[in-house]
């Protein structure tokens, strides 16, 4: 099948993630690489189709940049930024990731990573643990 019919007819598993919790606060999902490339462009699309998006990435000054301009196109949505190097994760570095990622009383998201160290699949559902 060509790719661009098979583009049309895919559904994307993606709205099943997103809900909202009793405060009426929408999903959470993070993705790794979310400063430039392929993770902006994904930050930019989860954010529009209503999901709040964790932005990781290495360099402080590009996630605060992304994360502002973000909140000026998707002012309904919420964003964070996580710095940490995912190229050579030490455990207390994953520790310090999830640290971020994991709030209490959160139920469910998506996590989306560029990088196999952080998450071994390329999606990966989180909840409460």
């Amino acid at each position: 099948m060509p790719l661009p019919l098979f583009h049309y007819f895919y559904r994307s598993g993606l709205p099943k993630y997103l809900r909202q919790d009793a405060n009426g606060e929408s999903s959470w999902a993070l993705v790794t690489g979310a400063s430039d490339g392929i993770g902006w462009g994904l930050s930019r699309q989860l954010a529009d189709r209503g999901f709040n998006v964790i932005l990781h990435g290495r360099n402080t000054s590009k996630l605060t940049r992304c994360r502002e301009e973000l909140e000026a196109s998707f002012p309904h949505r919420h964003f964070r930024t996580v710095t940490v190097d995912a190229s050579s994760l030490a455990w207390s570095s994953k520790d310090k990731l999830w640290q971020s990622v994991h709030r209490p009383g959160s139920r469910g998201g998506v996590a989306r990573s560029r990088r196999g160290p952080v998450v071994s699949s390329s999606a990966l559902v989180f909840g409460d643990y």
